[in-house]
């Protein structure tokens, strides 16, 4: 082999790596898509989602598979995905009760200055009679 093919085949190889870079993106972009569905609608029907991650899963790191893996099964987390939405539900909850826990404790502070206004008030008028 001469060195003006050793060039051109390792021009056609970058060539080929880019190519397969980008189809990577393109397919991880088509993932995000998906992914930013209704978390609902991702339980139901995971399939897109698992078809463009098994068509790229030989070409990621193995810090993306791992990382991408559970997202193209979504299925099998349903039990985890219903106990996080209950807990994040809990916390919308709690955050409610104690926002309205705190307007209630003003409100009593404002009707105990009222009840003690009222409660002086006829010591305040016998004051000013005599």
């Amino acid at each position: 082999m001469e060195e003006g093919e050793v060039t051109s085949a390792s021009t056609s190889d970058q060539q080929e790596e880019t190519i397969l870079a980008d189809a990577v993106k393109d397919r991880l972009r088509e993932m995000l898509t998906h992914l930013e569905r209704d978390i609902h609608e991702l339980d139901q029907n995971a399939e897109p989602i698992r078809s463009a991650f098994l068509a790229i899963k030989s070409q990621l790191s193995p810090e993306l598979f791992t990382a991408l893996s559970p997202a193209a099964f979504i299925e099998g987390h349903e039990f985890k995905i219903i106990e996080a939405q209950n807990r994040l539900a809990d916390r919308a909850a709690q955050q409610s009760l104690n926002e309205r826990k705190d307007v209630n404790k003003r409100e009593v502070q404002d009707l105990r200055q009222i009840v003690d206004s009222l409660t002086e008030a006829p010591l305040k008028i016998d004051e000013e009679l005599d």
